[in-house]
């Protein structure tokens, strides 16, 4: 018995006690676990048109959403539950002037502001508790593997991302269009700015 790493009898404490049967003597899983989802999405937009004079058009619009989901694992104390969120939010301004019936020019202005990624729903430091060699010290419960057990993983409720991570974008972009008409001619000139920013962690 003085064999056994103290660490990892711990750890695999942490797995329920088995509940099932199976009929057929082939199949050897022996837990069954109802998995919990929790969806909630929330969104809002608003849109202002105003024209101050004869020859100017502004517009004015606002996005922004909000979707958080929780998935429930199979381990007690939602130790391999996870929980993944996607905000968003969007504006953009755009104005038109009108020169002289053959001159108009068109700003637009956009942002974009995104917050999404994956965390565990328990934040246990377990890494950092038992000072496991090598392993990254992050929230949540290791991602070990015992043969003929199920591995813990966290649960990625956003499922392209792993758990945890998380990213933040920004991104602005400017963009300004002249038309000229001329005769039989129609010329457009103008220009474009854009900036992205993204930072992640894991």
């Amino acid at each position: 018995a003085n064999r056994l790493n103290a660490m990892m009898l711990d750890l695999a404490s942490k797995y329920p006690a088995p509940n099932f049967t199976d009929p057929s003597p082939t199949v050897f899983n022996n837990y069954l676990a109802f998995q919990r989802n929790n969806d909630k999405l929330d969104s809002m937009n608003a849109k202002i048109d105003y024209v101050p004079t004869a020859k100017d058009n502004v517009s004015f619009r606002y996005s922004e959403q909000w979707i958080d989901r929780n998935r429930g694992g199979f381990m007690p104390d939602d130790l391999n539950s996870g929980r993944g969120d996607l905000d968003a939010t969007n504006s953009g301004i755009s104005h038109t002037h009108i020169f002289t019936p053959r001159l108009l020019n068109e700003f637009r202005a956009g942002y974009n502001y995104l917050r999404f990624g994956n965390i565990p729903v328990n934040y246990s430091m377990f890494t950092d508790r038992y000072n496991i060699p090598g392993a990254n010290v992050a929230p949540g419960f290791p991602n070990f593997n015992i043969r003929n057990l199920t591995r813990p993983q966290p649960i990625r409720a956003l499922s392209t991302l792993p758990n945890p991570f998380r990213i933040i974008q920004n991104s602005l972009q400017l963009m300004n269009n002249m038309t000229w008409n001329k005769g039989h001619h129609t010329m457009k000139f103008g220009g474009e700015f854009s900036y992205h920013r993204n930072n992640t962690s894991s």
